[in-house]
């Protein structure tokens, strides 16, 4: 139960004493000097990382309960209930186990807390204001966390790291253990991205006559076209099989999982990703030259029946597609000089065509795979549609307005 501190038992079921647990954290029970009354203590191991089992619990208490003896125990006083650092651990076991935030956001979420909580995991969560963040800003940009690693702090990190903060805040206040998440009052470190140049179809057409030309013959030709009519993400598109093309339903489906693809890639041994970024299926549907692209394909000798893929290895040691088309790319980018294209760059250019043609921000981010209904769309790419109506109004001329 939540909020609730519960009795710890062994393995024998037998009460140990002083020891408490409460939201997946443990607590020894004990009477600090000069205090009338027993206080409950988070429990942490040598390491400073709160302690997950009963013995490592038993451990600790003991450790405590020695410093104590020879008078050299230090707690600072809490009223606030939890810790950043069990708030923090709570939060993340939550969103692994109710799966309200994707696997690699959880990811990114326990690189920084496990910063957060290393500059002070310790400071009751009521205690966390706009100076906490500040003050974190400052000791992070002089900190590493890898050996061996010269990047530096960037200001996008130490922003990803804040949101983090607020996000365990804000979940805090939702569990009632907090009254008001605080305001922290940050101003992003990070410059914002610069506005992306839609690239001309003539610029587009200039790289895709270069994408010919390459060691894969028509097989890359045709994967860059197809990145440019449907918008899914690169290993998206190599995961596509020939059974994914619905010819009666007019579309092709995106899966959420491809369970004929290995985890290891035969061609260089690195793992790959059987899934979607959001874990879910979903379909795009034909577009005149999407339908085009693909009867094109099936219709040329780079169609191979022999394999189930719609992009497979040219090798061929093994039914696999291939793991990727980098070396292709960069040697397409330079020859074309169309610096901006990129693999990526497909996917904003399907959006913005998207955009432009009218179509509505709900369809797009469900041909495209977004979960919020199309709101990142409309923040991103309102201007061109917005432009685009401007221009298309310039086409009217003088029209004749009666009186």
């Amino acid at each position: 139960m939540r909020n609730k501190f519960e009795k710890v038992f062994d393995g024998r079921n037998r009460r140990l004493r002083g020891l408490w647990k409460r939201n997946h954290v443990f607590y020894a029970q004990l009477r600090l000097d000069g205090q009338a009354k027993a206080r409950r203590v988070p429990l942490h191991d040598v390491e400073g990382k709160p302690v997950s089992t009963v013995p490592q619990a038993v451990a600790a208490m003991a450790s405590l309960k020695t410093k104590r003896a020879e008078g050299s125990l230090e707690i600072q006083p809490t009223r606030g209930g939890l810790s950043l650092a069990e708030a923090a651990k709570v939060y993340l076991e939550d969103a692994e186990k109710l799966k309200f935030i994707s696997d690699s956001t959880i990811v990114c979420y326990r690189k920084a807390t496990r910063c957060l909580t290393a500059f002070n995991g310790s400071i009751p969560i009521n205690k966390i204001d706009a100076a906490f963040a500040t003050n974190y800003a400052t000791w992070r940009s002089t900190k590493r966390f890898r050996k061996g690693v010269s990047k530096p702090v960037t200001g996008r990190m130490i922003d990803l790291e804040i949101i983090t903060l607020g996000n365990v805040l804000n979940y805090a206040e939702r569990q009632g253990w907090l009254k008001e998440s605080p305001d922290l009052k940050w101003q992003r470190l990070a410059e914002p991205a610069p506005e992306k140049r839609l690239l001309s179809q003539e610029e587009i057409g200039l790289f895709l006559s270069e994408a010919k030309k390459n060691r894969y013959g028509m097989q890359f030709y045709f994967y860059c076209r197809f990145l440019l009519c449907t918008g899914v993400r690169e290993q998206e598109g190599l995961r596509v099989k020939k059974t994914d093309i619905d010819w009666f339903a007019r579309g092709v489906s995106i899966r959420r999982v491809v369970e004929d693809l290995p985890l290891e890639n035969p061609q260089n041994k690195t793992r790959r990703s059987r899934r979607t970024k959001n874990r879910k299926s979903r379909f795009v549907n034909f577009s005149p030259a999407l339908e085009a692209l693909l009867k094109e394909m099936k219709g040329s000798k780079e169609w191979n029946e022999a394999s189930i893929w719609l992009f497979p290895s040219p090798r061929m040691e093994a039914d696999v597609p291939i793991s990727n088309y980098n070396k292709a790319l960069d040697v397409a980018v330079k020859a074309a000089s169309v610096e901006t294209f990129s693999f990526h760059y497909t996917r904003h250019y399907f959006i913005s065509q998207c955009v432009m043609a009218g179509i509505d921000y709900k369809t797009i981010a469900d041909w495209v795979g977004h979960q919020d209904g199309g709101v990142l769309i409309g923040k991103t790419y309102s201007h061109l549609s917005d432009k685009h109506k401007a221009a298309a109004a310039e086409k009217l001329g003088n029209l004749a307005v009666a009186a």
